[in-house]
Order: C-alpha cells, then structure tokens, then sequence
C-alpha cells in the first residue's frame, strides 16, 4: 500500500508539473539580423522543441533564440510532449545576401583578396575545403600554395544556411595569369583607325585577335581598324599562357552625315558592278561648231561592245580579240584593234568623300579638284581618253544606292567636249546592230 501511495504521488506530482510549463504566444516584430528569445517556463529548453515554418524569414536554434533572416511572416512552434504553442514573427528589412562569382584563377605562391559582397551586418566566414591547396583567413584573404581546385566557402554569421561557394583554380608555374592592362571599353568612328595600348608583365608581350573581323580588323601591332557599324569584342591575350587574356569591347558608331555615307555606300556599290551600260551623251564644240552624238559602252562579264547612236562604228570581242566595224560607203568593214575594254572601265576606285563637296540643293558631288592632294585623282580617267586632256567641272550624283550620273568637261586641244555619263542597267539597253560587211 505504501509503495502503491508513493507511485500514485509521483504521477500526481509530474503532472502538476506538466502543467505548469508555459510558452508567451503572440505577434512579434523584428529586424533583419534582429535576435529574440522565446519566453518559457516551467521546464528547460532541452524539453521543447523549436521550430520555424518560414526558413528564409526566421531561423530558431534549440534554446529558443530565434532571428530574422529575410522580410516577411513566419510561425515559430513550440512543443512539448502533447502540447504546442505558437508566435508569429514579422520581420522587416532586406533579406540577406552574399555574392560572389561562382569560379575564380589565381596563381600559384601568391595571395588574393577575395572579392564579394554581403548585406549581413554580422559579417561572413570563411573556409577552404582542401588546405594543402589554398588557405584563406578572417579577412578573405587566399593564399595558394600548390596547383589544384579546392572550393572557398562563405558562410553568413546571421544565416547559418546562407552559403556561398567559389571554386578556386590555383594555376602551376606553366598557366600563371600574367598581368595585361587595357582599354576594357572604347568607341570608335565607322572607318576610323585606333591603336590598343597594352601594359603585361608577360616579357614576351600578347597578341590581338578580333572576335568578328567582318566588323573590326586588328593587326600584330594593336592597329584597329572600324569597317561595320556595331559591336565587337577584341582580345588581347598572354602570349606564354594564351589563358590569360582581357576582353576589349569596341562599339563602332557612323556619325558621318546622310551626304558622306549615300556617297562612300554608291562608290562600293558602283565599283562591284558587272553587268552595265555607260551612256556618254557628248555635246562636243570645235571651231566653233557644235556636235552631239550618244555613246553606249556595254560590260557583260567583262566583253564590251561599243556602239554610236548613229552607228558609224562599234566593237565587239570575239574569242577575246576585239575589233572595230568603221562604216563606209561599202557598208561596215571590221578592222582589229589594240584598243580594248575587256578589262571594264572602272572610274571610280579612288573616289572618297573627302575628295569632293557637297551641293545640297544640286544634289551633286563637286571635285575639289584645286587642292593638290586630289590634283590627280582623275589621271586614269583622263588616259581613257587621251594623254594630253584636262577635265574640268567634274561632277557626280548618286541615285538608289548607286553613282547615276558623271557630268564634266573635256579639252583637248582645239576641242571642247561637255559630256554626261550615265550609269544604266544593262537589260534596259537596246541597240540595233547593222548588218556588217
């Protein structure tokens, strides 16, 4: 009976005690990297368990501590045997955060200041996951001490589940980084040239590649050279370790104006033609007396024929010999001839912008034939014609894309000729070609 007494104020006194454990529920508000305790009695923390529904808003350890880790609401429960409590907790502020890049390459026997950031007023910690590879300390400091990949991990003092890792490469004496310093951004003018300056401590110095050579062509040397409108990335390697390099970004831009750019996109355009007419009209004046007449050249891969308005002579290529049809009373007599155009008439291939001005209300380019630097641009155009000429008042338009016209004056001794060239296609050109003798 006593034993049985004693047992029954034991279960008696256990759960009086049972009910004298208590937890203080509510609503709370805290701070990002704000602590609080959760008020309890009766019973030590070991009895409870403590327990966070939101684990990016608020993290609880075993004694009941709990803190904010991010912005929003959580529910911290508290249990004990068959009872549970519950606070919710509001925190307010930035959540916290560590960046870092993800992959990192330093050298072999040399120190490094770990780059990252973190918004945890509490600071980070630091570890390395191989220490015969690299070591790093309090202040972020790595030091690596032989070749190999060994993990760095950040860890937040305030979120114990905020980890970031970085995965360091510690490069032999073989793959080194060497130092190259330049430029990393830059804008060039359309056409424009530019030199990159480079400082390494490579002794045998780098070299240049262009990621998009259609756009930018760059030589041994750093000259670059803009030819596309747009964006291009230049790298400047090591030339002992090619896996140390920079990227340059150059952004080409074309400030030139509506004028240059119709006439530099006509030249080109002019130039690539294979398939043309050129229609001479020819006011030509001698001892005072006026002649016109019109004359046709035609290119067609390169053979030409030659045709008056009138007809009183043309050539033509057969089997690559060209020969001239003169007209006489007999008819049309061919004749071989040394003059030949097979080649094609190319006149346009030293024409730039700079060479000429502008007439915005004519629409037409003017020579600036008096400056001496373009004195004799129009020499090969001139040996078309003679040795001895001068041209005058030379002129150009552009239409669609393409030169259209040629306008200027021609002397030559005792003749005065005031021609027009103009650039046609050649399927829109007719000529009716004479029965020959």
């Amino acid at each position: 009976m006593f034993s049985f007494l004693v047992l029954f104020l034991a279960i008696f006194v256990l759960a009086a005690c049972t009910n004298k454990v208590s937890v203080e529920e509510g609503t709370f508000n805290i701070t990002v990297g704000e602590e609080q305790e959760v008020l309890f009695k009766g019973v030590g923390p070991e009895k409870l368990i403590f327990e966070s529904l939101n684990e990016d808003v608020v993290l609880v350890d075993e004694n009941g501590v709990y803190v904010g880790v991010g912005p929003g609401l959580s529910t911290i429960t508290v249990k004990h045997k068959k009872k549970e409590w519950s606070l919710y907790v509001v925190v307010t502020g930035e959540k916290i955060t560590i960046n870092a890049a993800e992959q990192l390459e330093i050298n072999v026997n040399s120190e490094h200041n770990l780059v990252y950031q973190t918004n945890d007023e509490n600071g980070v910690t630091f570890e390395s996951s191989d220490e015969s590879i690299l070591k790093i300390n309090d202040a972020g400091v790595i030091t690596a001490l032989e070749a190999g990949t060994a993990n760095v991990v950040i860890k937040s003092k305030t979120n114990y589940k905020l980890v970031k890792t970085v995965s360091v490469r510690v490069l032999g004496i073989n793959e080194i980084l060497y130092d190259i310093n330049v430029v990393k951004t830059l804008t060039m003018d359309l056409f424009s040239t530019q030199k990159l300056t480079v400082a390494t401590d490579d002794s045998t110095g780098v070299t240049f590649t262009s990621l998009d050579s259609e756009k930018l062509t760059v030589d041994a040397e750093g000259n670059m050279e803009a030819l596309v409108e747009g964006i291009v990335n230049v790298k400047v390697a090591s030339k002992l370790n090619p896996n140390a390099y920079e990227i340059v970004t150059v952004t080409i831009v074309d400030n030139r104006a509506p004028e240059e750019i119709n006439f530099t996109e006509a030249v080109n355009n002019t130039l690539n033609l294979t398939n043309y007419t050129l229609e001479f009209y020819v006011n030509e004046n001698f001892e005072n007396i006026n002649y016109y007449y019109t004359i046709l050249l035609m290119f067609n891969d390169n053979v030409t024929k030659i045709q008056s308005g009138t007809i009183e002579e043309y050539y033509e290529v057969v089997d690559g010999n060209q020969y001239v049809y003169r007209k006489t009373t007999d008819g049309f007599v061919r004749e071989t001839t040394t003059t030949s155009g097979s080649d094609g008439y190319v006149l346009y291939e030293n024409f730039t912008f700079d060479a000429f001005s502008y007439n915005d209300a004519s629409k037409k380019y003017s020579l600036n034939a008096a400056d001496p630097k373009y004195a004799n641009l129009l020499d090969d155009f001139i040996s078309l014609f003679t040795e001895d000429g001068v041209v005058l008042n030379f002129q150009l338009s552009v239409k669609e894309g393409y030169i259209d016209k040629m306008e200027f004056i021609f002397v030559y001794e005792d003749y005065v000729f005031s021609i027009t060239i103009t650039i046609k296609d050649i399927s829109s050109t007719v000529v009716e070609v004479p029965e020959h003798a």
